[in-house]
């Protein structure tokens, strides 16, 4: 038990429990996780808050609000209420969830605690909010919150965080029902469920257009930062470049001193073909942040297309002494076309990494391989794998690993088996794969 609680404990340091550790003490901390878990499926469940009727004047015009997209104000009502007396339930579990939807975690969780001490229905969706951001049982707890959701439907607030806790603990069909729900409960509905619902759909459901629908009802809304960047960013995810591009450079204009906009705003460009453009946006966000060397890998790959070749080069290079995997096909077949000239150590370094990269495969059955690339890939990189294996097979008869060879080329036949690619083609690879067969049974055979 005693282990159990120190994960618990170490859980709450990350994920915003360290507000309600700091608002209540340790021990009291402690004890009160232990009662909260020996009780959510017991207390509270069928207790209504009680309610004067300036609270529910609050409330209901909180709801209004909410409803014709007007969440500032609808914070304001609920604040100004609870200030007015913070023991009204409604209006402290309301005030919990509105801060939550503002990713306000500290703030929210203190609020949270304090409902939590109650003795109805919103004490318990309190303490299941607790839970979860602990991990502490999440499918049980999240099933839980649904049920009571659902017992109370008439409670937005409650819906809401049903909703919250799917984003945030990750559930995309369950957080899709739960959003389309509340959605329904609204005639536009706040900008944060907007931007919410957003997140869910382009992270956890990968459904972009649904998810640009309400990038754009929220930016209509509440032309934030936060909310341009959500939008560029699912643009951007959906591939819709041209689009994206305007945004991004909306916002490194609004704030010229975020390396990830310049980051995000290159990307655009290079993928419009703009590569000299490109190169000024990513030497601005290498300039502000020079650690991430995938920019470098980026901005080496613009440099190629402007055939920069020693630019390229020492993006390549400062992308290596970072830990980059620059096997990658831009700068793998970049640097083994001898074009790094003497750097002898840059060139080892490619060799090398594709040995190893060659004996992961080797542990991987044919089958897995194809099935793996056949399902990650399109047929693009699926093209671009063929070519990378077949490189990867050269190095390693050079290298004279003849087994690493025969593993990896049988890889590329069972690659190739999955394209459409003519006859003659594939009877070539075979033809090459029995040669390194061959090869190596001699090799057996004379050692």
């Amino acid at each position: 038990m005693k282990k159990v609680w120190l994960i618990s404990l170490a859980g709450a340091l990350v994920v915003g429990g360290l507000g309600l550790m700091l608002f209540y003490g340790l021990p009291q901390f402690v004890d009160m996780m232990k009662q909260i878990s020996s009780q959510t499926n017991e207390i509270f469940a069928d207790i209504l808050p009680v309610s004067s009727a300036e609270g529910d004047e609050a409330y209901a015009l909180s709801i209004e609000l909410l409803s014709a997209g007007k969440q500032w104000e609808a914070e304001g009502v609920i604040e100004a209420a609870y200030k007015r007396n913070p023991n009204e339930r409604r209006i402290l579990f309301a005030h919990a969830v509105l801060k939550r939807s503002r990713w306000s975690k500290l703030e929210s969780t203190k609020l949270f605690a304090e409902c939590s001490k109650g003795n109805d229905y919103l004490a318990l969706a309190a303490q299941l909010a607790l839970l979860l951001d602990l991990h502490e049982g999440v499918d049980e707890r999240m099933k839980d919150l649904v049920v009571l959701s659902d017992k109370y439907p008439d409670d937005v607030y409650l819906l809401w965080l049903s909703a919250i806790e799917c984003r945030e603990q990750e559930m995309g069909e369950l957080g899709k029902e739960r959003y389309e729900l509340l959605l329904s409960k609204f005639d536009v509905g706040p900008v944060l469920l907007h931007q919410s619902y957003a997140n869910l759909l382009t992270e956890e459901l990968h459904d972009y257009e649904a998810a640009l629908v309400h990038r754009k009802i929220a930016v209509s809304m509440e032309s934030a930062v936060w909310a341009l960047q959500g939008l560029a960013n699912t643009l951007t995810d959906a591939e819709k470049f041209s689009e994206a591009l305007e945004y991004w450079e909306k916002l490194v204009k609004m704030v010229p001193d975020d390396e990830g906009y310049w980051n995000r705003y290159a990307f655009s460009l290079m993928n419009l073909g703009r590569f000299a453009d490109a190169v000024d946006a990513y030497e601005k966000a290498v300039e502000l942040n020079s650690g991430y060397s995938s920019w470098w890998m980026r901005l080496g790959k613009c440099h190629e297309e402007l055939e920069h070749d020693d630019e390229a080069l020492n993006c390549y290079q400062k992308a290596a002494s970072l830990g980059a995997d620059i096997t990658s096909e831009l700068a793998e077949h970049y640097i083994l076309q001898n074009k790094s000239g003497d750097n002898v150590e840059l060139t080892e370094l490619v060799r090398q990494k594709m040995l190893q990269d060659a004996e992961f495969l080797k542990g991987l059955s044919k089958e897995s391989y194809r099935a793996t690339a056949v399902r990650l890939a399109d047929g693009t990189d699926m093209i671009t794998s063929c070519q990378r294996l077949d490189r990867m097979v050269s190095v390693c008869e050079e290298e004279g690993r003849i087994d690493l060879a025969v593993a990896t080329q049988e890889r590329l036949v069972a690659l190739a088996k999955s394209l459409d690619v003519k006859q003659d083609a594939l009877d070539i690879l075979e033809a090459q794969l029995k040669e390194l067969e061959s090869i190596l049974e001699k090799n057996v055979d004379g050692g």
